[in-house]
């Protein structure tokens, strides 16, 4: 999704594989309680998360970050759009990051692209329903035509990538007992007026 496949410096190898990964993947699932993932961040977003993350090489984690997202919504654009399904804690949208104009447009951006590209569809966990099993940390699984191919654990002492087909399974049977569960509604006016 990145267009040049020269990778910073900074980056880890998981997350330089994770980028292959995402240029040949058919369906993208993501669990995420913590932030608003890459792939539907605004600049400003990512701008204000990445400050709050680390003080080195912000300006260029913001680039990576918007070109990775770019390169995604031309293949959502194209002729066999990747699916998209992501789950994010309610808190991620109640918790400001930047300022109200920021999360504004952030918050904007989700609605657009859900409503716009029928292949993404976009879940809250909400607050009032308790404790779930995406409170386990960020995941993100790859699939490549009805196959999982890989799943990227994102984590303050370091990224990494995992294929044992057992821990892929279990990942993805949360995701989707989560997703089939009273706890998920998908994202709405409604679920944004919450905040």
């Amino acid at each position: 999704m990145v267009p040049d496949n020269t990778a910073p410096a900074w980056a880890s190898d998981a997350f330089v594989q994770l980028l292959e990964l995402e240029r040949q993947a058919t369906h993208i699932l993501q669990n995420q309680p913590l932030f608003l993932p890459g792939l539907l961040q605004t600049e400003e977003y990512a701008a204000a998360m990445l400050a709050a993350f680390s003080d080195s090489f912000v300006h260029d984690k913001v680039a990576l970050r918007m070109r990775r997202a770019a390169g995604f919504r031309e293949r959502l654009d194209g002729e066999q759009p990747p699916g998209l399904t992501v789950v994010v804690d309610e808190s991620v949208l109640r918790r400001r990051v930047g300022d109200e104009a920021v999360m504004d447009k952030q918050l904007g951006h989700l609605l657009e692209t859900s409503g716009r590209y029928p292949t993404v569809r976009i879940f809250v966990a909400m607050l009032d329903r308790g404790a779930h099993a995406g409170l386990a940390g960020p995941t993100e699984i790859i699939e490549r035509d009805g196959v999982m191919a890989a799943a990227f654990f994102e984590a303050p002492d370091g990224d990494r990538i995992a294929t044992d087909q057992r821990v892929l399974a279990s990942c993805r049977a949360r995701i989707d007992s989560l997703i089939g569960s009273a706890r998920v509604v998908e994202l709405s006016e409604q679920t944004l007026s919450r905040r």
